[in-house]
């Protein structure tokens, strides 16, 4: 999964464009998924750096998006299935070590 199917598979989730998603604000109904498609990201391979281009962030912010996004992992999980996308394609790629 690239990174920028990360982003669009958390945005469509949660029935926003790309776009909206990485609008430089801090309410809760954009920083939530934002945090949310950092988290995948990560767990799909990408650095802390890669992922902070992509939303104009420092990396100890993506660093920390990612800390938060992990606990609340279920609500988005289940957000995602109300709208009628797989939560699996939410789950990690990567193999672990």
């Amino acid at each position: 999964m690239t990174l920028h199917e990360c982003f669009g598979l958390v945005a469509r989730s949660q029935q926003m464009t790309v776009e909206q998603l990485l609008q430089r604000t801090k309410r809760k109904r954009i920083v939530r998924p934002r945090q949310a498609a950092m988290l995948l990201a990560n767990e799909n391979g990408y650095s802390l750096e890669e992922i902070a281009e992509v939303c104009d962030v420092d990396p100890s912010t993506v660093w920390w998006g990612i800390g938060r996004a992990r606990s609340y992992r279920r609500a988005v999980l289940r957000s995602m299935r109300v709208n009628g996308l797989d939560p699996v394609e939410f789950h990690s790629t990567r193999k672990m070590k």
